[in-house]
């Protein structure tokens, strides 16, 4: 089977040209990629985190699904259950009337079931449990019934708890149940304290936030007198111990999962017989909802949340960048942290709108931020009418601005009118409104703003003259957000917190002395360098080299990556049209940045250098595999290393084992003596050990040694990440859905059950997004090594061991053709294999073997010296490189 790049790889380094108004030059640019709004990074329906409010969500439901069905263990009715039964006997009353016999006179001809005897009852509410189904085989699971309970009931399920609980047994859920309710409370109260107005009067919604918090507490208060009766603790200390490390919502989410956990006591089923069948009885299931409205409390509280689970991802990926300036973190792990981020804010977004009532008609970032800057307002007392700009914004409301990223709107916003004059492309002149100052000068609000207003207003221009010559190969979120309001002149949710976080990572390359917001460019022109100097390199080895599973096709991607490299990172290609409009405008062209979008662009410059190493994996891959250079010096190095104890260490074959494993590279464990070698080696190749025989019949008609038809074993495959990223960074093929779900699956599991659970288990957002980082700085290595490196040194060292040992070859094999072309050099390590099994065979007649005598290979030992040559000259270059060239290296030591 022919080996070739796949045809969607060469569409997406595919190039295509555009004039631009008034320029000669043609400048290439890349198809061009659908930004519609719609298309965000992950598609609405499968996102599945734990945000704040869900958190809080779940833990309500936990406590009412607990206190419920506790409740109707010890045999409380419920408020609906009584009403019904009323209704149900003045029913009965009416017919009995009818027919002209007393209702008093006891002739009943329905019973009316007591208190305390609920299982006895018709009514569904009395009779469901909490429990799971249990269905026969064959037969199809319905949902679980869903009731509603109100919240004046709370308190009243709790008293009857603590009057009754001595006829159950089941408590277990309990400690785990108040963990929850403490969490939900202070949860409450959190976002209750900001909205409470200092003279006292509140609104309906107001009281009734008031009114569920008491409630919850008064609930609190009653069932821990329960768990004193019952000599429980709420939480171990060794439990104390562990959840001390972890953050607030982990806490929590364990809480919730540890009640839910607990409270499926098998005692207590209820059992509903079907009269028609003979089935086997099946257990009934519930589900309690509180009974709530989605009032103006409940939508202040969700906005609160949403704002708040952005603060949290923000103050992390700054964390995540300041790691990076400070060379603890490559510049990938924490690109790709920051676009999966961002694609999170996205869904959260449609989530948040789709949430609000249509009553309201909330659409917009103005209206979503106005109502908690408007309750924060009236809960200072301040009229927040006269914040008509961002310098007039209260000192007291200025923290609720930030928390909510009020500046960043205000200055995008003030960027439209600009986008809707129609006069042409805006220029912006460096310094026209200032320069960023350092770390050490403490700024007050009005200079932070005016910081936020240089860095931002710097960089809308560049975007612009991308919009209008085109967009980099592949885009960050970001870029792909402000596209979309050059387009559009809209303004999303998603994009005014993506952009707060563009100056949170300008923030932290100016907080370490050494760093610049320049400094990521730098690194991608470096790679980008690299990368056109190894292309020609191999090109200009490889031009006389031929091989039937690599076909001239590949060949011509590579040259695409060398253009695509030449045209959107060696070159400016945006300069010309700003030396255009800089000369219209009557502006010096010498105060044009060079690079200056990318220059001012980290996460920009990131997405475009985790392409090129994607891009270049693959290539290295395919490469290595199709030749079998690689994989047949990796066995040589396996071989030599065992005949000579005392071989140099070849780090850079060493960590290409460490990426692969052992048992891929070897089929098992490394092979340790001749014999083993040949098989393995065989077996890698494709080919067998007879076809490496010395006493196979030769003649015209002999058929020449070679690999099976569809090549070499591919034992060299591509990183778990660029698996997961290459179509969405390369193919421009990437489903949405998949992606996530394979990010969740390589941060959770291993084994399949542990995949399933990782595809029905939702997650916590800020241990999903350091999973993510931790997992791509520790494939760095496996990103950045150069195959084509390494390709092109093994075939080297092939060519000098056939010089050297081409007379050992010659007498061993009985023929000077034994090799006929280049594309065969990988069948030398077979036959230094073969040799050194004749050795040992030849031992053993003599009767040699066995008497304490290490026999070795002549041949093979001579080898060895030509490998450990190379060895000690370029054993460890790759190994340098990536230190060099990448941040966070460190662990590799």
């Amino acid at each position: 089977m022919t080996k070739r790049i796949s045809n969607s790889h060469v569409l997406s380094v595919m190039h295509y040209a555009t004039w631009l108004p008034q320029q000669k030059e043609l400048l290439p640019r890349q198809m061009p990629i659908n930004i519609s709004s719609n298309e965000h990074f992950y598609s609405p329906g499968e996102m599945d985190f734990y945000s704040s409010y869900r958190l809080y969500k779940e833990g309500t439901r936990t406590i009412i699904q607990w206190l419920t069905a506790t409740a109707l263990r010890c045999g409380y009715e419920t408020l609906k259950q009584k009403k019904k039964r009323k209704n149900k006997n003045k029913n009965r009353n009416r017919a009995l009337k009818a027919k002209g016999i007393d209702p008093s006179s006891g002739n009943s001809i329905v019973s009316t079931p007591s208190t305390s005897d609920t299982s006895s009852t018709t009514e569904p509410e009395a009779n469901v449990q909490p429990q799971t189904q249990q269905v026969p085989q064959g037969e199809s699971v319905d949902p679980p019934r869903q009731y509603t309970v109100s919240t004046k009931e709370l308190p009243m399920m709790a008293y009857f708890i603590s009057e009754h609980f001595e006829q159950i047994s089941e408590f277990e859920g309990l400690p785990a149940t108040m963990k929850v309710l403490e969490d939900v409370i202070q949860k409450r109260q959190e976002v209750g304290k900001a909205w409470e107005k200092p003279d006292r009067t509140a609104s309906a919604s107001d009281e009734r936030h008031q009114h569920f918090v008491v409630i919850l507490q008064e609930v609190q208060q009653i069932l821990t007198g329960v768990l004193r009766a019952l000599n429980l603790h709420q939480v171990g200390p060794a439990k104390e111990s562990t959840a001390a490390s972890l953050s607030a919502d982990e806490r929590a989410l364990n809480n919730i999962f540890s009640a839910l956990h607990l409270e499926e006591p098998a005692d207590v089923d209820q059992v509903i017989e079907e009269p028609q069948k003979k089935a086997q009885p099946v257990t009934a299931t519930a589900s309690y909802e509180l009974e709530e409205e989605v009032d103006e409390e409940e939508v202040y509280f969700r906005i609160y949340c949403f704002f708040k689970d952005f603060q949290d991802m923000r103050h992390h990926l700054k964390e995540s960048w300041l790691a990076y300036v400070s060379g603890t973190a490559d510049l990938a792990a924490v690109t790709i942290t920051t676009n999966v981020a961002i694609g999170i804010l996205q869904r959260a977004e449609v989530d948040l709108l789709e949430f609000l009532p249509k009553k309201f008609n909330i659409t917009s970032y103005t209206q979503v931020s106005g109502l908690l800057y408007f309750a924060a307002a009236h809960t200072h007392g301040l009229d927040p009418n006269k914040a008509k700009d961002l310098l007039n914004i209260p000192a007291e409301l200025e923290s609720v601005a930030e928390f909510m990223a009020m500046p960043v709107h205000m200055l995008l916003s003030s960027f439209i009118p600009v986008l809707n004059a129609g006069v042409g492309l805006p220029v912006m002149k460096p310094g026209f409104y200032g320069h960023i100052c350092g770390p050490e000068i403490s700024l007050s609000w009005e200079e932070k703003i005016d910081q936020q207003k240089i860095m931002l207003l710097e960089l809308l221009p560049e975007i612009c003259i991308a919009n209008k010559v085109g967009q980099p190969p592949v885009v960050d979120e970001i870029t792909r957000g402000l596209l979309e309001m050059v387009k559009t002149h809209k303004i999303s949710i998603s994009l005014v917190l993506s952009c707060q976080i563009y100056l949170d990572i300008f923030d932290a390359t100016l907080m370490h002395p050494l760093a610049h917001i320049g400094m990521a460019h730098k690194e991608l022109q470096r790679t980008g360098l690299y990368a056109t100097q190894i292309l020609k390199s191999y090109t200009k080895f490889s031009e006389n080299m031929l091989i039937d599973n690599w076909p001239k096709q590949n060949d011509m991607i590579i040259q695409r990556i060398r253009s695509e490299v030449e045209t959107w990172i060696t070159k400016d290609v945006y300069s010309p049209l700003q030396k255009q409009l800089f000369k219209a405008n009557k502006l010096p062209t010498d105060a044009i940045q060079p690079y200056s979008l990318f220059s001012r662009h980290p996460l920009l410059c990131g997405v475009m250098l985790f392409r090129l190493n994607l891009n270049l994996q693959e290539l290295g891959v395919t490469l290595v595999n199709a030749w079998g250079s690689l994989p047949s010096i990796l066995h040589l190095y396996n071989a030599v290393k065992h005949e000579s104890p005392d071989f140099p260490r070849w780090h850079d074959l060493e960590a290409v084992i460490d990426i692969h494993s052992k048992e891929r590279i070897f089929i098992g464990e490394p092979p340790s003596d001749p014999e083993h070698y040949l098989k393995r080696f065989a077996l890698v190749m494709g080919t067998s050990a007879s076809m490496l025989a010395p006493n196979r019949r030769e003649g015209r008609n002999t058929r020449p040694v070679t690999a099976s038809s569809r090549g070499p074993r591919e034992m060299i495959g591509i990183s778990a990440i660029t698996k997961i990223f290459l179509p969405q960074y390369c193919d421009q093929g990437a489903s949405p859905d998949i992606t996530f779900h394979r990010i969740q699956e390589l941060l959770r599991g291993s084994s399949k059950k542990e995949l399933q659970a990782a595809r029905d288990s939702p997650l916590l957002l800020i241990p999903f997004l350091t999973g993510l980082q931790e997992k791509v700085q520790m494939d760095i290595l496996a990103l950045n090594i150069d195959y084509l490196a390494l390709h092109m040194r093994c075939y080297k060292l092939l060519r000098n061991i056939h010089t050297v040992l081409d007379s050992d070859f010659k007498k061993f094999l009985q023929s000077p053709d034994y090799i006929e072309k280049e594309s065969q050099l990988p069948f030398l390590v077979g036959y230094l294999f073969t040799i050194a099994c004749n050795s040992g065979l030849a031992a053993e007649h003599l009767g040699i073997a066995g008497r304490g005598v290490d026999v070795r290979s002549r041949t093979l030992l001579r080898a060895a010296d030509v490998v450990k040559e190379l060895v000690l000259k370029e054993g460890d270059v790759e190994i340098k490189r990536v230190e060099v060239y990448c941040r966070g290296y460190d662990w590799l030591n």
